[in-house]
């Protein structure tokens, strides 16, 4: 199967969907724009996508199948000169059906190291992994940091273009742990249609670009 997943610089979504309680007993709201993880509560302060457009994922023919968007999310403060207070990057890697364009809906986890063609025909589907700042020196890349890949859950997109996104996560991971957040607003945009894509499960687009992020 042609896979060509490049998991790159995850955003950690920090994006929370806010509860209502029914009756005032339940658990208080998250912040907006905020993901909850590991008993903690993520900001989320800034989001950019790649658009790598069309992609074929089926070992059956050559014809494209899904468009592919890769979305970044982050707590840091990011300027021309350098993003600051940096603890953590969520990515996730989005495959929606059809090659025209990118559609919006929700989006199913799939193992990628042992995906078929079921898991993906017709399917909106996606990777993601949570790349948390180990040693409080503000970037990604070291020895110290840590990774999370979620082994199962969906990722919901919503809005008609990039200043108006809505983007909700509920992942799990295999420690019986959990991601729950979301995040509205803009974000910047990257045109990578042109680009090179990884070879398959080859992650190296993690560290493809983004100076102000990684090392």
């Amino acid at each position: 199967m042609k896979t060509l997943f490049h998991l790159g610089a995850m955003l950690l979504i920090l994006a929370t969907v806010s509860c209502k309680d029914d009756d005032g007993g339940g658990a208080p709201a998250e912040p907006e724009n905020s993901f909850s993880f590991d008993g903690k509560t993520y900001q989320m302060n800034y989001g950019f996508i790649e658009d790598w457009g069309p992609a074929n994922v089926s070992m059956e023919g050559e014809e494209d199948t899904h468009y592919n968007y890769d979305f970044y999310l982050t707590d840091a403060t990011v300027t021309p000169s350098g993003a600051q207070g940096l603890t953590y990057l969520l990515y996730s890697e989005l495959y929606s059906s059809g090659s025209g364009n990118f559609q919006t809906g929700t989006f199913k986890w799939v193992d990628h190291e042992n995906l078929t063609e079921d898991d993906v025909n017709n399917a909106n589907f996606f990777v993601a992994l949570l790349a948390e700042d180990g040693n409080g020196d503000g970037d990604l890349g070291d020895s110290q940091d840590r990774f999370h890949e979620p082994t199962g859950g969906t990722i919901t997109v919503s809005g008609t273009d990039l200043s108006a996104y809505t983007i909700t996560y509920d992942l799990r991971f295999s420690d019986n742990r959990r991601l729950q957040g979301s995040y509205t607003g803009e974000f910047d945009y990257f045109d990578e249609r042109d680009g090179e894509r990884a070879p398959t499960n080859d992650w190296r687009k993690l560290e493809k670009k983004h100076p102000l992020i990684f090392k």
